[in-house]
């Protein structure tokens, strides 16, 4: 008899080489053992495989009278391989290749057996066999065998939260091992991790839509604006531009009522080929709305586009007078939209569920708001340069007082300026015409500016301030003239000043840790009580949480119950725009560049490394066809 040592017990291997490990007696099942349920028994037979080092399966059920009557629960190495047949005569090259793979059944006849007595209605033990007819897991390698495999409420948790910044299952539990201290302390594997996002996948696939509507309460879709640092953020629009669609256009009037629709100029400015003379016309932010259409007809009537259907619901349409809108000039839109996408493509990709997109978008939300935050510390805990620091402008420290570090780089610029322009004061103070000088061009524009001392009102006929919310170069000229050291208030708006939203999200428990990271008598304090909270609040909750059906888990985590009643399904087959590349007919240039980076083999043929083969030799088909005939 061959004996060795291990950390619990010892474990021989007899003559016929049976494998038996000794444990405690409490652990090990008895003939005529009573338990009250067949779960009960198959938990209790779990318990004891997982202290000797093996896996169960469910062996055969037998009933009787329409009851259970007997129940088997196994080895999982029980059972033998499947014989493969081999066709000896079986040409190689019409032979399929088969997978290679391993078998772990041995014909192990290790089990336990349970036998119903219909008078208490309870199970009892009637066989059990101990004995193993292979090695059994050693406990430093427990971790390994799928039977103590175990996903915790914490690693659902964490594939889920993973997915929310486009981190996949497999990168998700390398995360988990580097915060578990290493792969040999985790319950589950790899494989594990991956089987949890397909069913998780697989459950709220069909319930999408309804997960969404529940969770949510209405339908939304996001908007794109920009806060006091000019970050862009999510808000309900009060001007939105679009493409070209008349879908879009009765849509937006229905739905968002007040907002004022418009077309992005860069859609509208690439379909014409030539733009020297409309540039001129459209890309002017100091033309008046009345100006705008006269010069427009006459530049239809010089190139005889008067009829043009197209160009006449452009005009209609698309050239929409916005100077009445405040900070109209801020809207970028081709910038501000390949930032957005830039900004969630980081957090969620094309295949997303509705509800995963959903966790997504809360996460980049945010991020966005931790952003905000780091940025109104910087602006409230910073001062920035000024132009004069021995002597600086009160006008512009001010300005550095009021204004966040962006809005106020972008006054500071506008203060700067103004020492290059001259001023003619006419009509005694109150009107001011202010003379530039262009260093580029040599141009001296001219700018007339209106000022009220009394109520401190300040109109320029730049319209910089409509466009972009800050005074311009010329009304900071007529504000020092007047010997005005603060910017009055009226135009300070509040989308640039500092401190106009106050966010605290921190966690309660990483500020306990941190308090304590220092002192190992406190930590150790923190330790042992959270431990005594863990028992209070009982030692069964992991093993009853993770007993859930998977549907209930994947209902906590998303917050909505999973059921199989759907009234909103998930929408098919729509196309958005752009959609449909695969189907577009490629060029030649494509085509030759598909083809330089298909991967290149050795032909039979040639003898040279080319995409073609012997097959479809291109010079002379004929003889290459030759040693295939038929003889």
């Amino acid at each position: 008899m061959q004996l060795f040592e291990n950390l619990t017990g010892t474990s021989y291997i007899n003559q016929e080489d049976l494998y038996i490990r000794n444990v405690p007696t409490n652990l090990i099942p008895k003939k005529g053992q009573i338990v009250s349920s067949v779960d009960e028994g198959i938990e209790m037979y779990r318990n004891y495989g997982k202290a000797i080092g093996f896996g169960i399966r469910l062996g055969t059920t037998s009933y009787g009278d329409f009851s259970l009557r007997q129940k088997h629960v196994r080895c999982n190495r029980y059972g033998q391989s499947r014989k493969k047949s081999i066709d000896t005569l079986r040409s190689k090259r019409l032979k399929k290749q088969e997978r290679k793979s391993y078998s772990k059944v041995t014909r192990c006849m290790a089990m336990i057996g349970f036998d119903r007595n219909h008078a208490t209605n309870t199970l009892i033990v009637y066989a059990f066999e101990e004995a193993h007819n292979h090695p059994l897991t050693k406990f430093n390698e427990e971790s390994m065998y799928s039977p103590n495999h175990r996903l915790s409420i914490f690693d659902h948790e964490l594939i889920v939260k993973a997915s929310t910044i486009n981190i996949g299952a497999t990168k998700a539990h390398k995360i988990r091992a580097s915060l578990k201290g290493g792969y040999d302390n985790l319950t589950a594997t790899k494989n594990d991790f991956k089987k949890f996002w397909r069913d998780y996948t697989n459950i709220v696939g069909p319930n999408d839509a309804q997960c969404v509507v529940n969770q949510c309460n209405m339908i939304f879709v996001p908007f794109t604006t920009i806060n006091n640092h000019e970050k862009t953020i999510n808000k309900k629009p009060t001007m939105i531009l679009t493409y070209m669609d008349p879908t879009l256009t009765s849509s937006i009037s229905k739905v968002l009522q007040g907002c004022t629709h418009g077309l992005w100029m860069w859609h509208i400015m690439s379909k014409m080929p030539s733009k020297k003379r409309i540039n001129q016309l459209v890309c002017n932010m100091n033309i008046e709305p009345s100006e705008f259409e006269d010069k427009w007809d006459m530049m239809l009537n010089e190139f005889h586009l008067k009829d043009n259907k197209w160009l006449d619901d452009i005009e209609t349409n698309g050239f929409l007078h916005i100077l009445e809108i405040l900070m109209c000039g801020l809207m970028k839109t081709t910038s501000r939209s390949e930032s957005s996408n830039s900004f969630f493509n980081v957090f969620s990709s094309p295949t997303n569920l509705l509800v995963n997109f959903m966790f997504n978008f809360d996460t980049a939300l945010s991020k966005q708001r931790h952003e905000q935050k780091r940025l109104d510390i910087a602006s409230r805990d910073t001062s920035p340069q000024l132009l004069f620091a021995l002597d600086p402008l009160k006008i512009e420290k001010h300005a550095s007082l009021v204004y966040t570090r962006e809005a106020f780089l972008k006054v500071q610029k506008q203060i700067k300026r103004h020492f290059i322009s001259n001023s003619i004061f006419v009509n005694g103070y109150q009107e001011c015409i202010i003379v530039y000088k262009e260093i580029k061009s040599g141009k001296r524009p001219e700018f007339k500016v209106s000022f009220n001392a009394q109520d401190q009102t300040i109109e320029c006929e730049c319209v910089h301030f409509r466009f972009f919310g800050i005074l311009c170069s010329h009304a900071f000229r007529v504000l020092i003239n007047y010997d005005i050291f603060k910017i009055p208030d009226k135009y300070i708006l509040d989308r640039w000043r500092k401190n106009i939203v106050d966010i605290d999200a921190s966690s309660f428990y990483e500020k306990c840790i941190d308090s304590v990271i220092h002192d190992k008598e406190k930590l150790q304090e923190l330790v042992n009580s959270l431990q005594e909270l863990s028992v209070n609040c009982g030692n069964d909750v992991a093993s009853k949480s993770s007993s859930n059906p998977i549907k209930e888990v994947v209902g906590n985590i998303i917050g909505v119950q999973i059921s199989n009643d759907m009234k909103i399904k998930v929408p098919s087959g729509i196309k958005t725009k752009e959609s449909g590349k695969r189907n577009q007919i490629k060029s030649v240039a494509e085509k030759a560049i598909a083809k330089y980076l298909k991967p290149k083999h050795i032909c039979n043929g040639c003898k040279q490394l080319v995409n073609h083969d012997q097959r479809n030799y291109p010079i002379n088909p004929s003889k290459v066809l030759q040693p295939f005939k038929k003889q």
